[in-house]
């Protein structure tokens, strides 16, 4: 796993402070979710273990909750002419991040190199593919 400067170094600014910096956290908190589920590539969970997962999960869903409502509301606001298809890529994510939740609280989850990349894919895939896409009408909005 990268460490939290190298990842951070790789989060591209999507022109709007605020969403850059909710970007920031959500890198955070998947930092805390490796050091969570770090050294458990090679023994089984403990209760004590599932239950900082449950909370750093609870924590991160709770966070893209509000930072997507966020996001919406802003585009909203502007009249960004592909809200619609945004809303529904986090429609899309929110439920992949539910299905992951769902695996740990059936605690069938295997901890692999896959479950730690999982969450950062999920992240950097959305703001690459989607959310960049709307920095050139923030910027003409004047939204910074």
């Amino acid at each position: 796993m990268p460490t939290e400067m190298q990842i951070r170094s790789q989060l591209r600014h999507v022109g709007v402070s605020r969403l850059h910096r909710d970007h920031e956290g959500l890198v955070a908190l998947i930092i805390t979710f490796h050091s969570t589920v770090g050294d458990l590539f090679n023994r089984s969970p403990t209760a004590k273990d599932w239950s900082r997962i449950d909370s750093v999960l609870e924590d991160l869903s709770d966070y893209t909750f509000r930072h997507f409502q966020y996001e919406e509301q802003l585009m909203a606001k502007h009249g960004y002419p592909h809200l619609a298809e945004h809303r529904e890529q986090h429609r899309q994510l929110v439920s992949q991040l539910e299905g992951f939740q769902d695996k740990m609280r059936r605690r069938d989850a295997k901890f692999s190199v896959d479950i730690d990349f999982f969450l950062l894919d999920w992240l950097f895939t959305h703001i690459n593919r989607y959310d960049m896409k709307y920095k050139d009408f923030f910027e003409q909005k004047g939204v910074s």
